[in-house]
């Protein structure tokens, strides 16, 4: 109800946003269709800049990075720099990942949480399991897509022994 009087004599900025860095994606998910377009364009690190720089974000506290497959962009721990850089009320960031890349994903991850650490941000990584076995490959349409998604569990599960962050699993 005070949002909605508020609105009417300022801007009321937003305090959570969800930005798809890329529509790429390693998957062929039954519920999506993605992988079926190309999407060879997405915003240069410096677009992205420039839009997180715009005051519209200036209160942004809880950031969700999502796509496509988020670590197929090896420029993602410049984005969350970018972001703490340019999101001062920044206290959360949540990336969601299918798991499927996985030495790429802990080496993205470094970077990430040094600048997560130095900014006080909690960083929270969710991969997708959708099923057990055959059914999480089938919805996935990637071989052995468990076996995958494990593999990154274990190697998340090893980075939080050197780092402060909180992993899971989601599922669509």
């Amino acid at each position: 109800f005070v949002t909605a009087i508020l609105a009417k004599f300022r801007a009321i900025y937003p305090t959570s946003m969800i930005y798809n860095v890329s529509w790429r994606c390693n998957a062929k998910c039954v519920m999506c269709n993605n992988w079926l377009r190309p999407y060879p364009n997405d915003l240069k690190t410096a677009e992205v800049e420039e839009a997180f720089k715009n005051r519209l974000f200036s209160k942004v506290s809880n950031l969700g990075l999502s796509g496509g497959e988020p670590f197929l962009r090896g420029d993602l721990p410049k984005i969350v720099a970018l972001a703490a850089k340019h999101m001062p009320r920044l206290k959360k960031v949540t990336i969601n990942t299918n798991g499927f890349a996985t030495k790429r994903i802990l080496k993205l991850m470094v970077p990430i949480l040094e600048t997560c650490k130095e900014h006080d941000i909690l960083l929270g990584v969710r991969t997708s399991i959708d099923g057990l076995g055959k059914i999480h490959e089938k919805i996935r349409g990637v071989p052995n897509a468990l076996e995958k998604c494990m593999e990154t569990f274990e190697g998340l599960k090893e980075l939080k022994k050197e780092y402060f962050f909180n992993y899971g699993i989601a599922y669509t």
